[in-house]
């Protein structure tokens, strides 16, 4: 048997009901670090769905590296 988790890396207020006139900010991306568990107690690896937005931040980029290098997390585009 074989698990995937997958998460959707977008920026913040997608589901407010209406589209954001300015920019959303993606500093919710940092908030991934409290699902650091999964990959460290129980081994599952990772998939990550990366938004446009969220992908073009520099921040949020470091964040995705930290977990691609620390867990071998897989990023894809979450088109």
């Amino acid at each position: 048997m074989k698990l995937v988790i997958s998460i959707d890396v977008e920026e913040e207020g997608l589901f407010s009901g209406e589209y954001a006139r300015t920019p959303s900010g993606v500093t919710n991306v940092a908030q991934l670090k409290r699902l650091e568990f999964i990959p460290r107690e129980f081994g599952f690896p990772l998939t990550l769905l990366v938004t446009y937005h969220a992908a073009r931040d520099p921040e949020a980029r470091e964040v995705l590296r930290y977990w691609r290098d620390r867990y071998g997390t897989e990023i894809g585009a979450h088109l």
